[in-house]
């Protein structure tokens, strides 16, 4: 098993669209959520989104070994 907690910092209101985020930069998904998503349905692990105080994290369980 593998653990990541990614995080950053953010100035913005989180928008969410159909249960997804939606980037700062332009009105589309984002890129970083989107990579985070692939990784764990790739590597069989669990996501979990937090965000509060202007901190944006994303938790990751991961399991490369499972096929």
């Amino acid at each position: 098993m593998l653990t990541l907690s990614i995080r950053n910092t953010y100035t913005h209101d989180i928008r969410l669209k159909d249960g997804r985020f939606i980037s700062s930069k332009r009105d589309d998904l984002g890129m970083g959520t989107i990579s985070v998503k692939y990784l764990v349905e790739r590597y069989h692990g669990i996501l979990k989104y937090n965000y509060d105080k202007g901190i944006f994290e994303a938790s990751l369980l991961l399991n490369p070994l499972m096929k």
